[in-house]
């Protein structure tokens, strides 16, 4: 047990010591694993994200949403045109704003607990989304990878408002 209580110790020395070093190697690894987890094939309803997101022009996307070509919210096409403009049509491109959107969510977990908490808590708030069961939706192009992250932006927004003397 004291060999795990000093490593313990150690981590959260080097923590507290290079946080946005450990910062950037979350972001990278959680990059790379979901980016990974995201290239594979697309599901039938993500097609339907693909073939609507690749319309002329937002007005015609919301003109087809209003027709009923999909019942997801514009947010999802605004967040996703971009990417496909820019990395191209391809699997991860698609479902880079879920990435994104949940890679903000967790960054709001660790800024939440960490004005409450000592550092260690807050890195375990960090990663506790990521062994939940929401974690596959960060690697699919449906919004709920966007709605996580405007969620944690809003608890966070919130909490920082509450604190204000």
């Amino acid at each position: 047990m004291r060999i795990i209580g000093r490593a313990g110790e150690a981590i959260a020395a080097s923590l507290a010591k290079d946080l946005q070093l450990w910062f950037v190697l979350f972001a990278i690894a959680y990059i790379a694993i979901t980016t990974g987890m995201a290239s594979r094939r697309l599901w039938y309803d993500e097609l339907i994200i693909w073939h609507v997101a690749q319309l002329s022009g937002m007005g015609v996307i919301d003109s087809a949403i209003r027709d009923g070509a999909d019942l997801n919210p514009p947010l999802l096409y605004w967040a996703t045109r971009p990417a496909l403009s820019v990395l191209g049509s391809g699997e991860v491109p698609l479902r880079l704003p879920a990435v994104a959107g949940y890679l903000v969510m967790c960054w709001s977990a660790y800024r939440f607990v960490r004005r409450r908490f000592p550092l260690p808590y807050a890195v375990v708030a960090l990663l506790i989304p990521l062994i939940s069961g929401a974690y596959p939706y960060a690697a699919e192009a449906r919004p709920y990878g966007l709605e996580l992250g405007f969620t944690g932006l809003a608890l966070v927004a919130w909490q920082e408002a509450s604190e204000l003397r």
